[in-house]
């Protein structure tokens, strides 16, 4: 953007950008296949399969008109939006998901606020207020007066796979963002247990995973969104699969350490016929994993119990982790590292899948914003991180250096990689 002068001058210049970039972004989707010109407000696409240079697209649209909402608004309003709008959306939004307000309101017609208070059996009047609130975040309409209707946005709230989304938000997520507070001031009491936001928000010192096991609920819906292969989910299997070539593995095994109900191994062993794979995780999650392998991949994909804080004792072709190491702090990255040495030998394969973050350094993009949230979320459920490559080679390093780094490829995302390391004696 060209050097700007004035008040006026810096509004003109940001609204010509979003033309300019909805423009690129309508170019895209068209080229994608989207009707654009025919589609309604429903029919808009919910970029399941979204290229890198889409994604991109959306994210530079987004940043621009995130940049003239704040200049709109000025700092101190902007601020106090923050503090005063952002708890009520997240509280009304709680409500609607607990209350599952989406399933009771037809489709396609509209329900008065009494019929659907009668229908949830709560109290009409809050009811009302907090779905005459969410209207204005695009979440229901009231049309006509006394009436409710739903949006794209209440209605995409009544798909299975984005209300286990919604549902560990509610419950886990938002009450564990508001406790990083806390967990800071935690960390500077010496005689204070290092406790995650979330042990301080859900008032419990089991970390997350020990406190699932007591939730059958939060459990099962755990479960879901770690097996599923969900169209928010920002990588999928098949993207992990045609990412890494995994064909200069042969005729090897593949140990998929911590690998849950092993949905990746399933995926690239459909892709490659010649590879075997063992995944492996705790004992509770490895018994519901046996029950769900199709009956062609059984002999292919095995599944083993095994703890990977304890030296592992399989001899394989690679070790595979997926979204692991992020879970944990250096300190317990290394102990996981150093468990595995045992099973290496000359060739052996390190493929460590993250989200590998670029840069240190915050650019104020929306981009950036999206990978800062997942590493907030690493440091509120686990007191873990994301990190660049740079951090992981030098833990890589420290614990094994006969570990030499490879190289990297990208799977689907620009920040969620494949980093290969090769074991050389």
């Amino acid at each position: 953007m060209a050097p700007v002068h004035s008040a006026r001058d810096s509004f003109i210049a940001v609204a010509n950008e979003i033309t300019d970039k909805t423009s690129a972004l309508v170019n895209l989707l068209a080229k994608s296949g989207v009707d654009v010109d025919n589609s309604s407000d429903i029919a808009l696409p919910e970029f399941k399969s979204q290229s890198a240079e889409l994604r991109r697209s959306r994210f530079e649209a987004l940043g621009a008109l995130a940049q003239l909402q704040r200049m709109i608004l000025g700092p101190t309003e902007h601020l106090l939006q923050l503090v005063t709008h952002t708890p009520l959306d997240l509280g009304t939004l709680r409500a609607i998901i607990k209350l599952d307000i989406p399933r009771a309101v037809p489709m396609g017609e509209p329900i008065t606020f009494e019929d659907l208070a009668q229908r949830l059996k709560v109290d009409q009047d809050l009811l009302k207020r907090i779905i005459q609130y969410s209207v204005s975040n695009g979440i229901f309409c009231e049309d006509p007066p006394g009436y409710v209707q739903h949006t794209p946005a209440s209605t995409a709230m009544m798909s299975d796979k984005l209300s286990y989304i919604l549902h560990w938000s509610a419950d886990i997520c938002m009450a564990s963002s508001l406790s990083m507070w806390e967990a800071i001031k935690a960390q500077n009491d010496p005689n204070s247990e290092r406790k995650a936001a979330f042990n301080h928000a859900l008032n419990t010192s089991d970390p997350l995973y020990e406190y699932l096991m007591k939730d059958n609920v939060l459990a099962a819906i755990f479960k879901k969104i770690v097996s599923e292969d969900f169209a928010i989910n920002e990588i999928n299997p098949t993207q992990v699969a045609t990412a890494y070539n995994w064909s200069k593995l042969g005729k090897g095994t593949v140990v998929d350490v911590g690998g849950s109900v092993g949905i990746v191994s399933m995926a690239v062993a459909r892709l490659h016929p010649n590879l075997r794979f063992i995944v492996q995780d705790l004992p509770e999650t490895i018994q519901m994993a046996r029950e769900e392998v199709p009956p062609d991949l059984q002999d292919r994909v095995i599944f083993q119990s095994h703890d990977f804080f304890t030296p592992q004792k399989v001899k394989a072709d690679a070790f595979y982790l997926r979204f692991i190491l992020h879970n944990w702090s250096d300190a317990d990255v290394e102990r996981i590292i150093h468990n595995l040495r045992p099973s290496f030998r000359h060739g052996t394969k390190l493929l460590i899948n993250e989200r590998v973050v670029r840069s240190d350094v915050a650019t104020g993009s929306l981009e950036d914003k999206s990978n800062r949230i997942h590493d907030l979320g690493m440091m509120i459920l686990f007191n873990a991180q994301e990190r660049t490559l740079g951090r992981y080679q030098a833990i890589i390093t420290k614990v094994e250096p006969r570990l030499s780094y490879v190289g990297l490829t990208r799977a689907g995302d620009d920040h969620v990689s494949v980093m290969e390391w090769e074991y050389l004696e």
